[in-house]
């Protein structure tokens, strides 16, 4: 996330957001990559340049500090989303065709700190919402929704994200575009599209 009017610390950095039109204090979380936590900053509070406490109740509090930005809400900010009040993706969540497992929010973000930058918020969704499991029908493919940590130790040349992996070495990727690709081939333009039809005809993309 860019900022203007930046101050830089030793453990922190403030600064206004444009494009979330508001002040930020950027904590670094302390683990072995270095991985930032956002939190929002009243006008005030950034113009006294008194920032040491606050710091230390942020680095504290982390995740659970009612200040705190996840990334799916700075992505919701960016996109004129308003906040979810039902599930993104509770058409999946009865389909007869997945078993899966919501994952919560501190494994997701142990899986972005472990991967060095933040999950998209189309998977983040995913994962809270329906979760990492398996997809039935198809007895000659692995077919298993990936975890956010074993997607997060698979590293792809372009910086795709692998979430399903259909066999040995072969996965559903979401690319940097939001695009869902399988191998060189293109087969949704978004997340929440390959998922649509996947529900209603389980591995498309292979019989395509």
């Amino acid at each position: 996330m860019k900022l203007e009017l930046e101050r830089i610390y030793d453990h922190y950095i403030v600064g206004f957001s444009p494009e979330l039109e508001m002040y930020i204090m950027k904590v670094e979380t302390g683990g072995i990559a270095t991985y930032f936590n956002c939190f929002r900053l009243t006008e005030k509070e950034y113009r006294s340049g008194d920032f040491g406490k606050l710091h230390a109740k942020f680095f504290k509090q982390g995740t659970r500090s009612d200040r705190y930005l996840s990334p799916a809400s700075i992505n919701a900010i960016r996109n004129n989303k308003e906040p979810r009040d039902v599930s993104v993706y509770e058409y999946l969540i009865s389909n007869d065709n997945l078993d899966c497992i919501p994952v919560g929010e501190e494994v997701i973000s142990a899986a972005e700190e472990k991967m060095g930058r933040e999950f998209p918020y189309e998977l983040r969704w995913f994962y809270q919402d329906v979760g990492c499991g398996s997809i039935k029908g198809n007895k000659h493919l692995i077919n298993r929704i990936m975890s956010p940590d074993e997607a997060a130790s698979i590293t792809m040349p372009d910086r795709s994200i692998p979430f399903i992996q259909v066999a040995e070495d072969a996965y559903v990727v979401l690319k940097p575009d939001g695009k869902v690709g399988y191998f060189d081939k293109i087969i949704a333009n978004t997340l929440f599209e390959f998922w649509e039809k996947e529900s209603k005809q389980p591995d498309y993309f292979v019989m395509g």
